[in-house]
């Protein structure tokens, strides 16, 4: 009989969440306060960016609208 040893992977969200701890773990109170308001608002600056729809998405934004109420009137 063959013993072997399980292969297990790590979770993604664990892998960066350890190296986070290692890059944060050393840092006083006042430079990781300074860092976390740092990154949450890179972060809403990033979902700003990619919530922000150009003029042709709009246009068929505004053409989908147009129809759905022209066809709830239909009824």
């Amino acid at each position: 009989m063959r013993w072997t040893k399980k292969h297990i992977t790590k979770d993604p969200v664990e892998e960066r969440f350890d190296a986070m701890m290692a890059l944060i773990k050393d840092l006083p109170k006042a430079h990781y306060n300074r860092l976390k308001r740092a990154m949450d608002l890179g972060y809403q600056s990033y979902q700003t960016v990619r919530n922000v729809k150009t003029d042709d998405e709009k246009e068929v934004e505004d053409i989908a609208k147009a129809e759905t109420i022209l066809a709830k009137e239909e009824r």
